[in-house]
């Protein structure tokens, strides 16, 4: 294919996406440019904030394609997987507060959202929500494996979800595995499916899926990668999320998938200190080149500490942040 063929392809996609979000544009552009050359792009910092309109964005679109032509089809795909890239990055980051205060001023968490211990109440999911919104941020993070055939409680769920958009919240994050074995990937990548065939309105700014926090707990990098390969396959423009407390793991999976990498820092729970801190922001500073890469679970939801975790994360360019406190 010449680059005037494809910069006629290009325009026909265009045109058929009006309502679509700059993010789901800004996804199919890039990965279908990256799958075209077979190799990711090269610069994953995502530093400034794009606020373009589909509008804006479409407009943008059509004139560089204007001036497009006299460049190679490599240096065109290019381009484009590149440039894609960074306005993808430089989109509002997800901001979730996995963590914070709870009513009795410990630490509390949305992970048991979905019930995965048997004990949540729609009063506690509430509360998660409206703890998120105070914390600054816009995005739920819950284990969602025992929603997998479960219509109870997902209307249980669906109740608390439309109540954290009421109040604010933007983004949901499925995380289909616990840190254990009690449901098997191919369980993980079905429940995957009923959550596309649930919110199949969703687009790439609402939901996005992980395979677990500690994925490299309970599987290797090869087999991230075929269950990241799936995911993707299920809901293109979705995000994917690979959760890990392994920086290697997350290393070894970079580039060969379409996936996020989310560290765990390496401490005890609810312990940290300045030292523990910058060293987390080195170690996210180190997997940037590897991929779009998050500030994930870093403790405690209130602290200092947390706080600044959270700015620095947006400074050194990571793609979102798991643990925000503004």
């Amino acid at each position: 294919m010449t680059t005037p063929e494809m910069i006629e392809k290009a325009r026909a996609f265009l045109a058929t996406q009006g309502n679509s979000t700059p993010r789901d544009i800004l996804t199919y552009l890039r990965d279908t440019a990256w799958d075209l050359l077979g190799a990711p792009p090269v610069n994953n910092v995502a530093i400034g904030e794009n606020n373009l309109t589909t509008a804006q964005l479409l407009d943008y679109a059509n004139k560089w394609l204007d001036g497009a032509g006299e460049l190679s089809l490599v240096e065109f795909l290019t381009q484009i997987r590149d440039t894609c890239n960074q306005m993808v990055l430089q989109l509002p980051r997800w901001k979730c507060s996995m963590f914070f205060k709870g009513v009795d001023g410990k630490p509390d968490s949305t992970l048991n959202f979905a019930n995965i211990d048997g004990s949540e109440s729609d009063g506690h999911r509430r509360y998660g929500c409206e703890a998120i919104v105070r914390n600054g941020g816009d995005t739920l993070l819950f284990i969602a494996e025992k929603l997998l055939n479960n219509t109870t409680l997902w209307a249980e769920v669906d109740n608390a979800l439309l109540y954290g958009v009421n109040i604010g919240l933007k983004h949901a994050i499925f995380d289909l595995k616990n840190d254990n074995n009690n449901i098997p990937w191919n369980s993980a990548v079905e429940l995957a499916r009923q959550i596309k065939v649930r919110y199949p309105w969703a687009n790439s700014d609402q939901i996005a899926f992980m395979t677990c926090l500690e994925t490299n707990e309970i599987t290797s990098a090869d087999n991230t990668v075929l269950v990241v390969n799936e995911l993707k396959k299920i809901a293109p423009m979705w995000r994917v999320i690979v959760g890990a407390g392994s920086s290697d793991l997350l290393k070894n999976i970079g580039g060969k998938c379409k996936a996020e990498l989310w560290l765990e820092i390496h401490t005890s729970p609810f312990n940290l200190s300045q030292a523990d801190a910058d060293k987390y922001i080195t170690n996210l500073r180190a997997l940037l080149p590897y991929g779009p890469v998050w500030a994930g679970e870093f403790w405690d939801g209130s602290s200092e500490l947390s706080k600044y975790i959270s700015r620095r994360a947006l400074e050194i360019g990571c793609a979102g942040v798991g643990s925000n406190v503004g």
